[in-house]
């Protein structure tokens, strides 16, 4: 009897943790796919269900890293248990509504009761929200994620220079030049 637990346990830690590599998976497919977006200079647009909840002045001041913030909170902030998988859309969930339950350091599951999917009683269906602290790790992956694309996409074009700003090409000539100073220098100091 013992042996069949254990089986069953090894077996659902394992699946777990299937579970758990496929989500690490997709939030890295999800920011990779986001920074392949920026980088051919596609305006990243917020997700509609976070729409509602700013005006159009705001959202058009929205920097790049807050869009893409807010995109994962509410497409990545929250993970659905495999028995609900077929049963929940993620798409219909408005995570912010469910956000006063996080914690610092811990999933929380949150019941989404009759609000989202039955008219009368609660369904048993719940999601787990990600910790506060796995946000905020979330949120500087992608802050450094958008610094770095912004810095490649400055240092690459230079239609956006400012005037007499070098060009690309220009810097090229200039790196290059250093270098050969750099060796004839280096070829005279052991050549005294």
């Amino acid at each position: 009897m013992k042996q069949n637990e254990s089986k069953t346990s090894k077996k659902k830690d394992r699946l777990n943790n299937l579970i758990i590599m496929k989500k690490i998976t997709l939030l890295f497919i999800g920011i990779v796919v986001s920074v392949s977006l920026f980088a051919q200079g596609a305006k990243t647009t917020i997700d509609s269900r976070a729409s509602g909840y700013y005006t159009p002045e705001q959202l058009s001041k929205m920097s790049e890293t807050k869009i893409r913030q807010v995109n994962w909170l509410y497409n990545n902030s929250f993970e659905i248990p495999t028995e609900f998988s077929g049963q929940i859309d993620p798409s219909d969930i408005d995570v912010r509504k469910f956000s006063k339950f996080r914690a610092v350091n811990e999933k929380v599951k949150v019941s989404l009761g009759k609000d989202l999917y039955e008219e009368s009683t609660d369904n048993g269906m719940f999601i787990y929200l990600l910790s506060i602290h796995e946000m905020k790790e979330a949120y500087n992956q992608i802050e450094e994620a958008v610094a770095l694309e912004q810095k490649e996409q400055y240092l690459t074009n230079d239609e956006n220079k400012p005037a007499g700003f070098p060009s690309s090409e220009d810097r090229k000539s200039k790196k290059e030049k250093e270098e050969f100073e750099k060796e004839q220098e280096e070829y005279y100091n052991t050549n005294k």
